[in-house]
């Protein structure tokens, strides 16, 4: 017998986008951006953290800075059953379990950005981000607990990054990536005739990436900013553990596993416009190329047998936003904006670790500046989900038809955001 559902690391991390943006990548890089509702993210240079959309937008800093943000990203995602069936092999003796659920958590996303100017018209930095990262609980058991329980990912990025200010049109900008993921997965398994047990999954892995970025300013109102940040190859390894309901491991159904997975590249093109004194009006595009993501496979370390084949079919997706800033005074800049989210999932391959779908983004910020070198920025946004319909047939690889569940019903989901950032900067540079 083999283990049941993977619980694949990309499903874990679209839990983490339904509270963010769309596929499993975090926007949230810093609380300025996010009351503007990150319009303008490769263009809009109001602290360090512009640097993990835009290295380029380091040269137009001017001074040393440390940069630290923290984001509170509070998901409550509803699943409502309709019509979901346990494994025919259970023979009526299963528990049936809860057949509503909320599913979602409160994360708890920190970020640092430093900038420091450098002799020649360089500016080096070092972002380190959580660039995917979630805690979703489903309640043990649960009508479709077999496709999924309980998935937690954490990760770390980070990434150097060096600056040039060619003339005061153009600045460019390059970057590297070191990512580490570490992901935990539980699920359902049958172990026999009327005998259920649970499988838990523990994989990671670090890889290198890089990023590029552009910033042109035409006129000394406006920035047009342009970045890049390349896909990332995840070789995921580590193991799987099945036990009994009791806890006894079951040996022959456990042992090392692996599995490959393609970290998306993404684009970003941003405009910053300021029309009169006060006012900048920002607009952002960005894609992302989920489209390369067809299944994760994860196999055997061994032998290289699978153990668990999940079809994903994303697509590739865009993101929309558009958003202002509002100079009240010295002390006080107002933000706002908007901004819609394609989700890479489509309707007929969502399961419960992958409930994605499109979304709205209403946000609102502000700035405090209490002095030259200390400044405190605020941002909170409220994201409406469209609800998901699931419908997902699971077989449990290597094992009889009887053994596969089907889970069917509806997702409600919402998000609420409220970030923090404190930013210090000073006159310094080597």
């Amino acid at each position: 017998m083999r283990t049941g559902s993977l619980l694949t690391f990309v499903a874990a991390g679209v839990f983490t986008t339904a509270a963010q943006a769309a596929g499993f990548g975090i926007i949230e890089q810093g609380a300025s951006g996010l009351g503007a509702a990150f319009a303008g993210s490769a263009a809009q240079v109001n602290d360090a953290s512009i640097q993990y959309f835009n290295p380029a937008g380091l040269a137009d800093l001017g001074r040393a800075e440390a940069t630290v943000a923290l984001h509170a990203i509070d998901l409550s995602l509803k699943f409502t059953d309709g019509g979901s069936v346990l494994p025919p092999a259970g023979l009526g003796a299963l528990p049936v379990g809860a057949t509503s659920n909320d599913a979602g958590d409160t994360l708890l996303v920190p970020n640092l950005h430093l900038a420091l100017p450098l002799r020649g018209g360089f500016t080096a930095g070092l972002s380190v981000s959580t660039p995917y990262g979630l805690e979703t609980d489903y309640d043990d058991p649960w009508i479709g607990r077999f496709q999924g329980i309980h998935s937690k990912l954490h990760t770390i990025n980070v990434n150097p990054a060096l600056a040039w200010r060619l003339n005061e049109f153009v600045s460019l900008g390059v970057g590297a990536s070191w990512q580490r993921a570490k992901a935990t997965l539980t699920n359902a398994v049958m172990l026999g005739a009327a005998t259920e047990g649970r499988a838990r999954l523990s994989l990671d892995d670090s890889a290198w990436g890089w990023n590029v970025g552009l910033l042109l300013t035409p006129h000394e109102s406006m920035r047009v900013g342009l970045g890049y940040r390349s896909r990332i190859d995840q070789n995921l390894s580590g193991d799987v553990t099945v036990t009994t309901a009791a806890g006894a491991p079951v040996a022959a159904a456990s042992g090392p596993t692996n599995a490959a997975l393609d970290m998306p590249e993404q684009g970003y093109f941003s405009v910053a416009q300021r029309l009169g004194d006060r006012f900048t009006l920002l607009a952002d595009a960005s894609f992302t190329r989920w489209g390369r993501i067809s299944e994760l496979r994860a196999l055997n370390s061994t032998n290289g047998a699978p153990r668990d084949v999940l079809s994903l079919g994303f697509d590739n997706t865009w993101r929309f936003a558009l958003g202002g800033e509002y100079v009240l005074n010295e002390r006080w800049t107002l933000r706002g904006g908007v901004a819609r989210d394609e989700s890479p999932v489509s309707a007929d391959v969502r399961t419960v670790r992958l409930p994605d779908e499109d979304r709205q983004w209403i946000t609102v910020g502000a700035r405090w500046r209490f002095s030259d070198q200390l400044t405190f920025d605020a941002g909170y946004a409220h994201i409406f989900v469209d609800d998901g319909t699931i419908a997902s047939t699971r077989p449990q690889v290597g094992a009889p038809a009887s053994f596969t569940s089907v889970v069917r019903g509806t997702v409600k989901s919402r998000v609420d955001i409220l970030s923090v950032q404190v930013r210090y900067a000073v006159d310094a540079h080597l």
